[in-house]
């Protein structure tokens, strides 16, 4: 196994994020139907989840990653204390 320089593996890992937002998810309904795709990555992707609605067609998500990240800790710690 060869060993990557420290400037290598930090191009490695930009090039891997790059790739990662370049993703296209389906969403799909319960029955199995897609419903929509949300490109970008997974942080993203469990917003748009958690903000579907029915009959509603697009959700904005926030430009700012951390934004995103908080919304979707805050909306777990919610629906952890929901059944209790």
């Amino acid at each position: 196994m060869q060993w990557l320089r420290a400037t290598e593996a930090a191009a490695w890992r930009k090039a891997w994020r790059a790739r990662l937002w370049l993703m296209t998810f389906t969403l799909v309904d319960a029955a199995g139907n897609e419903v929509g795709k949300v490109q970008g990555d997974e942080k993203r992707v469990r917003y748009a989840v958690y903000g579907a609605e029915a009959g509603q067609y697009k959700v904005d998500t926030p430009e700012d990653l951390i934004v995103t990240g908080k919304a979707i800790q805050d909306y777990e710690h919610y629906l952890c204390g929901v059944g209790k």
